[in-house]
């Protein structure tokens, strides 16, 4: 009895503390590290990237996921767009100079 109610009390207290929340294709894209795969970001960007073709921060966004896959000539592409997109990005174009 005793060992039930700790996990209840442990499960309760897990739920209280990280509630589960849907990721919006903007959480995806702007994430880096390993809370996503590589392909899920890339998703999760050309979802943004659809819906508003004018999202420089997509573009880059997708550009790092391409960066990350190994994939250096559509990254550079995507922060060229980026780039294109909002001239004073500054982020774009270090991330396009890192990638060449």
């Amino acid at each position: 009895m005793r060992l039930l109610l700790a996990e209840a009390i442990i499960f309760a207290a897990v739920v209280i503390v990280s509630p589960a929340t849907a990721a919006t294709p903007r959480d995806i894209c702007d994430t880096t590290g390993k809370a996503f795969s590589i392909d899920q970001r890339i998703d999760g960007c050309a979802a943004l990237i659809q819906a508003s073709p004018t999202d420089a921060k997509a573009y880059n966004g997708r550009g790092n996921a391409y960066q990350d896959k190994g994939d250096h000539d559509q990254a550079i592409a995507d922060y060229t767009q980026a780039i294109r997109l909002d001239p004073k990005y500054a982020v774009a174009y270090n991330n396009r100079a890192y990638a060449y």
